[in-house]
């Protein structure tokens, strides 16, 4: 299975998302995962319903996460916005 796949199944990452890449650090014990959105997908607008191309997005954000076995987990993520 691939890496990216395994962390998209693990962390409930689906369409329009995926994950475009991973690091794994061994010596560090950490696991970065990067994921995003497909280009040109259309998002609803939570205050009129509309959908609408999304052009902008929010600084890149980093979530700790749980561990995973012995490794820290960290998802990095620019959020439309």
């Amino acid at each position: 299975m691939d890496d990216r796949k395994l962390v998209e199944d693990l962390y409930s990452i689906t369409r329009p998302w995926f994950v475009s890449r991973i690091t794994l650090s061994p010596d560090n014990l950490r696991l970065d995962a990067y994921p995003e959105h497909e280009e040109n997908c259309r998002w609803q607008c939570p205050v009129c319903s509309k959908e609408y191309c999304i052009s902008d997005h929010v600084k890149e954000g980093i979530l700790r996460d749980l561990d995973s076995g012995i490794y820290q987990v960290y998802i990095h993520a620019r959020i439309p916005g």
